[in-house]
């Protein structure tokens, strides 16, 4: 038996245009909007949302409110992971179906009639939420069901760092508000750590100066880990993906990985902004989602800072905390720090990290040496982990020392993939974070250094976290 609960339904939509776009083109395009058809509940407490769909497609979200002695109260995300149907994801029809189980929701009881309201959210293809869900395992899904959204954390079924599928079998990415924010890219003199003159331009290659970048985009909340990566790419190439640590392994940032072989393959050395090899760890993923998200990328030196610096003042780590160096090394294990670097690991493993290649003696390698398990230490103010230490990241740029006029353009030029943007040759890919092996300094957000792509033996501590911009402006 099914019994009405709402009268009236509330409906929130997405505006039409983003902040500073009335009158362009985009404007003009009609905004979808989803309208409850009707809501019921059955006796074993699970809602039924039916709705309508103008001007489809669309990334359909939803929110719920009780009724209360004292009023109308939203209920947290938790409360919505359960939903499933034509909701958290693209609906390219005129009508969807919300199937919603609140048995979890610690009630006693059915919802009192007229005591539940839902608010529906339709969001164009190029503003859509602040989370990305991608399933890297296929099992027959359809690429477009392969791909979820949700407005905040609390809304992920399990919980981001409670499922352990969100570091094993799925990747979950942040949208970072960053289209026409002008922000300072590098470090003043004086920051602690911070690099002297090139040897070869004679320039610092932090040098402070105003970055404008063109487009939001979604980054990896979490760098790639061990299980991702098999994920994504298995058999390994190389040993490129096993990572070096057998010890709980799975959910550990993936070291070891070439970059030459496992984003680029030859072809990619040279055909940039072209579409890399299908082999390739960005060419899988592209396939995976095939037209629903076609840009698979690493991201560019200017999105990985912007990232990494989260809006924070400089001298300050992503989280706001101030850098605070005991001549340069701090020794902590204090898990409220940013992220693992050569001295807040558990013991003096790193004093003697060459073990690291011993197949023997590594296995006594324990949880709290090496790459750390992903999201073991404090996120930044976007929610980000790991951007400091734990592992080094590549970049898609070519390194130069002297970047202060790209204004964050990608430092590749489009129509010779194998020089810099103004037509230098280079040998080296940005590198950017730090690692388990590096000094607290050098894990900075503006701290820049490169390596060889095709060297496997630079890219021991390297790893990578994907970015891609689906569709946003």
């Amino acid at each position: 038996m099914k019994r009405i609960i709402v009268c009236s339904f509330a409906l929130a939509a997405v505006m039409a245009a983003a902040e500073g776009e009335a009158g362009s083109a985009a404007s003009s395009v009609a905004a979808p909007k989803a309208t409850v058809a009707s809501l019921t509940q059955d006796d074993d407490r699970t809602v039924m949302i039916s709705y309508s769909l103008a001007n489809a497609p669309a990334v359909v979200t939803f929110a719920a409110e009780t009724n209360g002695p004292n009023g109308w109260v939203a209920l947290d995300g938790k409360c919505l992971s359960t939903a499933s149907g034509d909701v958290f994801r693209r609906i390219d029809g005129e009508t969807g179906t919300i199937r919603w189980n609140v048995d979890r929701m610690g009630l006693e009881e059915a919802i009192v009639s007229g005591n539940l309201r839902v608010n529906l959210t339709a969001w164009r293809l190029d503003d859509t939420p602040d989370y990305m869900v991608v399933a890297l395992v296929e099992n027959g899904i359809a690429a477009a069901d392969r791909v979820r959204y949700f407005t905040s954390t609390n809304e992920l079924p399990g919980g981001l760092l409670a499922n352990r599928e969100y570091r094993t079998s799925q990747l979950v990415m942040k949208r970072m508000h960053a289209r026409g924010v002008r922000w300072m890219m590098g470090s003043p003199v004086g920051t602690p750590g911070r690099a002297g003159n090139d040897s070869v331009t004679g320039f610092p290659p932090e040098t402070m100066h105003p970055v404008t970048l063109t487009n939001d985009y979604y980054i990896g909340v979490f760098p790639l880990t061990v299980a991702q990566m098999a994920a994504i790419y298995y058999p390994d190439v190389n040993g490129g993906a096993t990572g070096g640590f057998p010890i709980d392994r799975a959910m550990r940032i993936c070291d070891r990985v070439y970059y030459k072989q496992t984003f680029s393959f030859v072809m990619r050395s040279t055909n940039w902004p072209e579409p890399p090899d299908a082999g390739s760890v960005l060419g899988k993923m592209r396939t995976l989602t095939a037209g629903v998200i076609d840009d698979w990328e690493l991201p560019s030196e200017a999105e990985w800072e912007f990232a990494a610096r989260a809006n924070q003042p400089v001298m300050h780590w992503g989280d706001g905390t101030e850098y605070k160096f005991i001549d340069g090394y701090p020794y902590t294990t204090d898990y409220g720090m940013p992220g693992r670097f050569r001295y807040n690991q558990a013991n003096d493993w790193h004093k003697t990290w060459e073990d690291y290649t011993n197949e023997v003696t590594r296995t006594a390698q324990g949880p709290e040496n090496g790459t750390p398990i992903a999201g073991s230490y404090a996120p930044n103010a976007y929610g980000l982990y790991d951007m400091h230490g734990g592992i080094w990241e590549w970049c898609l740029d070519w390194y130069q020392a002297d970047i202060t006029a790209l204004n964050g353009r990608v430092n590749i030029n489009p129509s010779d993939g194998t020089k810099t943007a103004t037509g230098e040759t280079s040998t080296t890919r940005v590198l950017r974070g730090g690692c388990y092996l590096s000094n607290a300094s050098t894990c900075r957000a503006a701290y820049r250094t490169g390596a060889s792509p095709g060297y496997p033996g630079d890219s021991q501590q390297g790893g990578a976290r994907l970015c891609c911009r689906a569709g946003l402006k």
